[in-house]
């Protein structure tokens, strides 16, 4: 009986020899197109914030650390990106001490905000990376190019990588979040239900409105709730995702908890904000839900939606279902 000459493996390596060089060209392009135009706006004689107005607001921690208070005092916002900015700008441009330096003062809040701008761009260059994880655990190697290289140079994303805002940050935490979910769709695990709720809530602290990723890992647990017989175990999934999310929230946002009337009247002020709107927008859509949802599905949110509904058509294909 003749024997048959199977194809060697090797024949598929050369496809994914150095899969790592791909990514690399990817995250370099990726920093290239962000970090160009990076001093836009920053403080300096003429004047003494950023051009960009909600800039400022990221300052804030620095500020408080600077006075030796670890209390923000500056609630619209959770306090994640407010201490990762705080506690780098402390690192590289100074101790406490020297930062009560009236005098020095314009100089310190243009390093300040620079600093806040590489902050983002770190957390960027980290988005781009967990979506190729993300995509290619999902559909495989090359997709996982695609989506990192299509992310690299997503307009929307190059654009908001230049400012120390805290809507990078929380993209990629809550990009995690859905890596996450994945991992915890295609095995149930506590460790993965753990760094799902992890993500979720550091999305969370960065923004409060991050907190809507954990409908991703929320997903994950009841769609496998049918081919999971293990009952106890299931409940002990969900605790793990909601006990963590709930501790990153409130180890990187303590003081959301500990100086509650304070905060309680800057979250209102959002609402409030959200749904009054300001200027040429209120006279555009007087109801701001309407206009939120009206430009939803054109905005970076938007096309996050559309990313988790893909994500979900790909999990119920056969291949994960088995």
């Amino acid at each position: 009986m003749q024997e048959t000459n199977p194809q060697p493996e090797t024949q598929t390596l050369p496809a994914h020899r150095s899969p790592w060089a791909a990514v690399v060209v990817i995250l370099a392009v990726a920093a290239v197109a962000r970090y160009v135009g990076l001093r836009w706006g920053l403080p300096n004689d003429l004047h003494l914030f950023s051009y960009h107005p909600d800039e400022f607001h990221s300052l804030r921690g620095a500020l408080a650390l600077a006075s030796g208070d670890l209390n923000p005092h500056f609630f619209n916002y959770g306090s994640l990106y407010l201490y990762l900015v705080g506690f780098a700008s402390l690192l590289f441009a100074g101790g406490p001490g020297a930062l009560v330096t009236v005098e020095r003062l314009p100089s310190l809040l243009q390093q300040w905000t620079l600093i806040g701008r590489e902050v983002t761009l770190v957390a960027a260059l980290l988005t781009v990376l967990t979506i190729y994880f993300l995509a290619r655990d999902i559909a495989g190697h090359r997709q996982g190019l695609i989506a990192a290289g299509l992310c690299a140079i997503f307009p929307i994303h190059v654009l908001h990588s230049h400012y120390a805002t805290v809507d990078v940050t929380q993209a990629l935490f809550t990009t995690l979040a859905l890596f996450f979910a994945v991992r915890a769709y295609r095995a149930p695990s506590r460790r993965n239900y753990i760094l799902a709720g992890l993500a979720v809530g550091l999305a969370a602290s960065a923004k409060y409105s991050g907190a809507v990723a954990i409908a991703a890992p929320l997903a994950a647990f009841f769609m496998t709730l049918p081919r999971d017989n293990k009952g106890r175990a299931s409940t002990v999934y969900l605790l793990c995702l909601l006990v963590a999310a709930a501790a990153a929230f409130a180890l990187t946002s303590p003081y959301t908890f500990l100086d509650w009337q304070h905060a309680r009247q800057d979250i209102f002020y959002e609402i409030q904000h959200m749904r009054v709107g300001e200027g040429p927008a209120r006279e555009a859509a007087p109801n701001g839900y309407w206009f939120h949802l009206l430009n939803l599905p054109i905005t970076t949110p938007g096309a996050g939606i559309l990313a988790l509904f893909g994500a979900w058509a790909f999990l119920r294909a056969p291949r994960y279902r088995g």
